[in-house]
């Protein structure tokens, strides 16, 4: 079986993050309200998600306006990407961005539509 190349996995990330529903479950997941430093994701906290909270699936659904089973199931597509993680606390599971590189490539796309728009 042949490796995929750098390209073709970073072309993986985008094309899963262009779904609305992944989408806004990352926004969710990111919660920019929890962050104190004014560089966002250029400080520690963010770097080791220290500040990024962990939502179960039910969180996620009332939040973005969805139904359990539609997160449920783009979850797992954001899971198996390596974009989102999750850990079991008695019988709910919690998910969270994966890792500070994740948690970066959000705020970047955020910061630049931000950026846009105070522009037009």
């Amino acid at each position: 079986m042949k490796k995929k190349s750098s390209t073709e996995k970073i072309k993986k990330i985008f094309f899963v993050l262009s779904d609305n529903t992944r989408l806004k479950i990352m926004m969710s997941l990111l919660d920019v309200g929890l962050c104190e430093d004014k560089d966002k994701y250029l400080c520690g906290k963010c770097q080791t998600l220290e500040c990024m909270p962990s939502k179960s699936v039910g969180d996620i659904a009332r939040e973005i306006g969805a139904s359990q089973s539609l997160v449920s199931h783009q979850i797992r597509v954001l899971k198996d990407q390596g974009l989102v993680s999750s850990k079991k606390y008695g019988l709910r599971v919690y998910y969270r961005l994966k890792d500070g590189h994740v948690q970066q490539l959000i705020h970047v796309a955020l910061d630049h539509v931000m950026e846009e728009q105070q522009n037009d």
